[in-house]
């Protein structure tokens, strides 16, 4: 019995770790990051597009043309390493972090609040063992009193009450 209590104890702890570190999972990296990078790109392109349409109209030669180019290349992949910070890296390490505090700390609390205020004797205590006791100390109790009343009906056989019962 003992040992189908804390498989079933422990099965418990699962299910409850599971529910308490699913919102961790389900933690998403802040998108502002994502959004400025695709926004940099698009404006990026849309130079770059204006800078074709000029070299199409013949408004500046080749020689400019691709000096442009470089120029709006170079300045995109500035925007896109001026806009990575630290933060961004810190938010992958903070969910593991998060994980395994909840992973050590919340069985841990859970087994000691047990033990403090739980009962473990009454892990190894079965019911039926405490009915067949009572059934039996019940049996010997009645046959106990119908011997006391018998014994007192006969010394003394006016009892009414007593031949009632």
């Amino acid at each position: 019995m003992t040992v189908v209590f804390w498989i079933f104890a422990a099965l418990m702890l699962v299910v409850a770790l599971f529910f308490c570190l699913l919102p961790v999972f389900r933690y998403h990296k802040n998108k502002l990051h994502d959004l400025r990078n695709s926004m940099n790109i698009h404006i990026h392109q849309e130079n770059l597009d204006e800078l074709e349409e000029e070299f199409r109209n013949g408004a500046i030669d080749h020689n400019e043309f691709e000096s442009a180019r470089q120029e709006i290349q170079f300045g995109l992949v500035n925007d896109i390493i001026d806009g990575v910070s630290e933060n961004d890296y810190d938010i992958t390490q903070r969910p593991f972090k998060t994980i395994l505090t909840i992973m050590l700390v919340f069985p841990v609390a859970i087994i000691t609040a047990y033990l403090v205020l739980g009962d473990i004797n009454m892990v190894a205590h079965t019911p039926k063992q405490d009915n067949q006791e009572a059934l039996v100390n019940d049996a010997h109790s009645v046959e106990d009193m119908v011997t006391n009343l018998s014994t007192r009906l006969e010394q003394q056989p006016e009892d009414i009450e007593g031949w009632k019962m």
